[in-house]
């Protein structure tokens, strides 16, 4: 594995679902929370620039994370305009500001990213750089549209 040079991740808003989740339903947490962000956009008739997993804590028995769809700041206020209609069920729109990150690409199946997601916080700190607020991964795509072997995923970490 290799891990890129830092560099700047851009600001960006998303709508988001971000829960606290036992470790073992965080597959089935993505799967219902896409499921309702994706009404939300198809309601909004908005187009999501990336599909994101956000985490917020390290590993244990449950995780702070977050399913998202980035959007174009141009959709936001159609799709912001909807956020209070399912408010109820945990939708939100989340704002992250510009941030110094290290990025690193997974090929295959999800059920290799816990060990992608240790070796790259490894590569990380022997480079010098500390954790900052958030991980995430990028899902570049998904295992509906091409062999598992060939599933793409970036993972990033925004650094201190």
């Amino acid at each position: 594995m290799e891990i890129s040079e830092p560099f700047v991740f851009p600001a960006h808003v998303a709508i988001a679902i971000r829960e606290d989740v036992p470790i073992v339903e965080v597959g089935d947490f993505f799967s219902r929370s896409y499921e309702l962000l994706g009404e939300v956009l198809g309601r909004a008739q908005a187009v999501p620039v990336a599909v994101r997993g956000y985490y917020f804590s390290a590993p244990s028995a449950t995780l702070d994370v977050t399913a998202a769809f980035v959007i174009d700041p141009a959709a936001r206020t159609r799709v912001a305009e909807l956020v209070p209609e399912y408010s109820s069920r945990g939708v939100e729109i989340l704002e992250f500001a510009e941030t110094r990150a290290i990025k690193t690409e997974l090929t295959g199946g999800y059920e290799q990213l816990g060990g992608a997601w240790g070796e790259f916080c490894t590569l990380i700190a022997r480079a010098g750089y500390e954790a900052g607020e958030w991980t995430c991964e990028d899902y570049l795509t998904m295992p509906s549209e091409v062999p598992v072997d060939e599933v793409r995923t970036d993972l990033y970490s925004a650094i201190i």
